[in-house]
């Protein structure tokens, strides 16, 4: 185990259709977890047609990066690099960086904030990136040789592009509103190199071969453009960025001295404050609340908030060589359990929000009316489908327990509370309370009586024309029954008269 270990993390909706199955591996969970939790990755599940639960792991024949923001410059390695697939199309990017060189804290505060740092366009500072590549690089270089100029900006990550005015620029993967659509569509029929979305062994080779910089975001994206689903509708806000959050997540390893560990407790660890709050630099704490912190093994001390969680070992615990061991075995294999229920229950916070969104529905911005009679019965199928998937969540994810190893479980509670997952739970029970028949689901995506009373009034003459309809079929069946009975009694009866 490394000194200090960063993963950064993000979600997005991927498309089943853009994975080669023969290239993901099984989550494979052999010890410690219940039923419950483990029949969602168990090999059966891997053995099925969708392949899903799944991981891929991303290969790059160059790990060793500088990332800078023209101001500071730290070198860093990616150690690995993979892509998590989970039910219901939500995926997660996970990237493991090591930092190259020992840095002190606020050194490893400012790495921690540029690298977590994701389509953050209000800063005044852009994020790039570049490969070792065995050249040594400083500051000055990334300063002065390495940003190519491109008047014509056709090449958008590799230049300095503030102030620019670019299609792509607050643009995501995704997302489609009415007026981007034909834009954005026309884009994407164009070669990668046209825009800033591309894979990631693409960047690589182009800034491996010349003398320029990619941006930090354009990066992060080429990992996992190749599986993004194209979102054509209005059921999620952004398929390139659900959450619609400006960071990565983060989940760290520290191993600290005991002493050090213990000054740290004491103190609330408010030195590490800056790694859960993306900042530069420490701050003023008066009240370590907005952070929580949990000891679910010995030697062992977990600190997070909503959306970020930091690992503390004890480097000299006689039990040491244990959790290097048991780190080190899980290292280059496919499980991290840890790591997994962190993602898992990532899946769980994304799933909710996503699900919370489906019962936000509009349909007076049309202005046609037949438009907005299809967009109304649109909403009612939308609201149906989210009450279905409400259901599904309850049956297959909503469990409180994931093993009966005290850690492990201890630990996937800690994180549930970190993400007010049994908050969100509660908060979506009282709006699917809302629509628990077809007539609420009907008033409660009203707007105004008279579009309900309209709704009401097409219902009902629908409802009649099917009665109708199913009257007049039934009708017609019975008449023809009774018209084939009396043919065939006639025949039977002159089939005796004639046997007679």
């Amino acid at each position: 185990m490394e000194k200090n270990e960063f993963y950064y993390v993000h979600s997005f909706i991927y498309d089943i259709d853009s994975i080669e199955k023969k290239e993901l591996n099984s989550i494979e969970f052999k010890d410690d977890f219940l039923v419950t939790f483990d029949k969602i990755f168990r090999d059966i599940e891997f053995n099925s047609t969708e392949y899903i639960p799944a991981r891929k792991e991303l290969k790059l024949d160059c790990r060793e990066f500088v990332v800078t923001d023209l101001e500071k410059l730290y070198e860093i390695k990616i150690d690995k690099a993979e892509i998590y697939f989970f039910n219901d199309e939500i995926a997660f990017f996970v990237l493991k960086v090591v930092p190259l060189r020992d840095l002190g804290k606020e050194d490893l505060y400012y790495l921690n904030f540029m690298l977590s740092s994701f389509y953050k366009f209000e800063d005044d500072r852009e994020i790039y990136v570049a490969p070792i590549n065995g050249r040594k690089i400083g500051l000055n270089d990334c300063k002065n040789e390495f940003i190519k100029k491109d008047p014509d900006n056709t090449n958008f990550p590799f230049v300095d592009s503030k102030g620019e005015d670019n299609d792509f620029k607050k643009s995501r993967v995704g997302f489609l509103g009415e007026d981007e659509k034909e834009k954005i569509m026309k884009l994407l029929e164009r070669e990668c190199n046209e825009f800033h979305y591309m894979p990631v062994c693409k960047i690589i080779e182009k800034i491996k071969n010349e003398k320029i910089l990619v941006n930090y975001d354009t990066f992060i994206t080429g990992f996992f453009i190749d599986y993004v689903k194209i979102n054509k509708s209005y059921n999620y806000y952004d398929n390139f960025n659900p959450l619609g959050v400006n960071f990565l997540f983060l989940y760290a390893n520290f191993k600290l001295p005991q002493k050090e560990l213990e000054k740290e407790y004491d103190d609330n660890f408010r030195s590490y404050e800056p790694f859960i709050t993306y900042s530069k630099y420490t701050g003023f704490i008066k009240d370590s609340g907005f952070y929580q912190i949990t000891q679910p093994d010995a030697d062992i001390i977990i600190m997070g908030n909503q959306n970020n969680v930091l690992n503390f070992f004890n480097a000299d615990s006689e039990c040491i060589e244990t959790i290097e061991n048991y780190m080190e075995k899980h290292r280059n294999s496919s499980i991290n359990k840890e790591l997994i229920i962190y993602l898992y229950v990532l899946f769980q916070n994304v799933y909710l929000l996503m699900l919370s969104s489906m019962f936000v529905v509009d349909y007076n911005k049309e202005k046609e009316l037949l438009n907005k009679f299809l967009r109304y019965k649109d909403n009612v199928s939308y609201i149906d489908k989210a009450i279905k998937k409400y259901n599904s969540f309850i049956i297959n994810h909503n469990f409180n327990s994931v093993s009966d190893n005290p850690f492990l479980n201890s630990t996937y509670q800690f994180f549930r509370n970190l993400r007010q997952i049994p908050q969100k739970l509660s908060d979506l029970k009282l709006i699917v309370g809302q629509y628990n028949s077809l007539k609420n689901i009907i008033k409660n995506i009203s707007k105004n009586v008279w579009t309900f009373l309209a709704a009401m009034l097409v219902l009902l003459i629908a409802l009649k024309v099917l009665n109708v309809f199913s009257n007049y079929l039934i009708d017609g069946f019975i008449n023809g029954m009774k018209y084939v009975l009396s043919g065939l009694f006639k025949l039977i009866k002159e089939y005796y008269k004639l046997g007679i």
